[in-house]
């Protein structure tokens, strides 16, 4: 594999990692969503430095580590500390190298040590490279994130007025003056508001799952739903209907085609002509 010096360095730096995960933990209940989260964001900066440290400093082949802490800066936190992330990493990477150029500290070479590392400005290029490579993954990260944040928010907002608009509907429905049933393709009731269920004289119970034509007997209602053929609405039907209660009264139908969600089927609405036509 070519390591050519103890691992011990870096397991102790992992195991600092598994630690640090283990107070995240317990910090879960008493930190903040987005405070725990900082928090876990600065320690695993740190913890990649460390890792860069013990694998070879300037030569460590894994300093696109800090990419994997910026992304998931992105998808946790707001748009701004995405780049206080990627600014974080530079600056950590940069304090190593400047240390290590510096000859304050001498990293663990895990790899076989380059010895061209500070020869004719290779330092400064490889401190560019990643410069550019932190700041480009998090605009990119953050700008996606972003982006995937406001089109949740709005299918947020169009589910709530989605949710708004079918309740208004609903009220209206069972406020109306007239009465309203809406049947399967069969006549087979499926809804009724309180208006139909006053007019015609029975409950919801004795009126759901009930065909139209046997709560409402009249012969063109009848023959709508007797027909296989499609029938040619909208169009009105009249006539007098005794109620469950004995009292008869006359009536208009106008029926129309419902097409809602998929469902097929039909809506009546009934108007009582009582008054006018006597």
């Amino acid at each position: 594999l070519g390591i050519t010096a103890p691992i011990e360095p870096l397991c102790r730096v992992i195991g600092t990692g598994f630690f640090m995960s283990l107070i995240y933990v317990a910090l879960f209940k008493v930190l903040t969503l987005k405070q725990n989260a900082s928090m876990q964001v600065a320690g695993d900066l740190l913890l990649v430095g460390g890792i860069l440290y013990t694998t070879g400093g300037i030569d460590s082949p894994i300093s696109f580590l800090f990419l994997f802490v910026i992304i998931a800066t992105s998808v946790t936190l707001p748009r701004a500390a995405t780049y206080l992330a990627a600014s974080g990493a530079i600056i950590i990477y940069g304090v190593l190298v400047d240390l290590e150029y510096y000859g304050i500290i001498t990293p663990v070479y895990l790899f076989p040590e380059a010895k061209v590392s500070f020869e004719s400005g290779y330092v400064f290029y490889v401190i560019f490279l990643n410069i550019v490579s932190y700041y480009t993954v998090a605009y990119l990260s953050s700008f996606l994130s972003h982006r995937l944040r406001m089109v949740k928010e709005e299918l947020q907002q169009a589910s709530i007025s989605l949710e708004e608009q079918r309740a208004f509907n609903r009220n209206i429905v069972q406020n109306m003056g007239s009465g309203l049933i809406t049947t399967n393709l069969y006549g087979i009731i499926t809804s009724i508001n309180p208006a139909a269920r006053f007019l015609i004289g029975y409950s919801i119970g004795e009126s759901l799952e009930k065909p139209v034509d046997q709560l409402i007997p009249l012969a063109e209602l009848n023959a709508l739903f007797l027909d296989n053929k499609k029938p040619n609405l909208p169009k009105q039907i009249e006539g007098e209907y005794k109620r469950k209660d004995g009292k008869i009264i006359f009536i208009r139908i106008k029926i129309s085609h419902l097409t809602d969600l998929n469902i097929e089927g039909y809506i009546l609405v009934f108007e009582d002509l009582t008054e006018v036509k006597g």
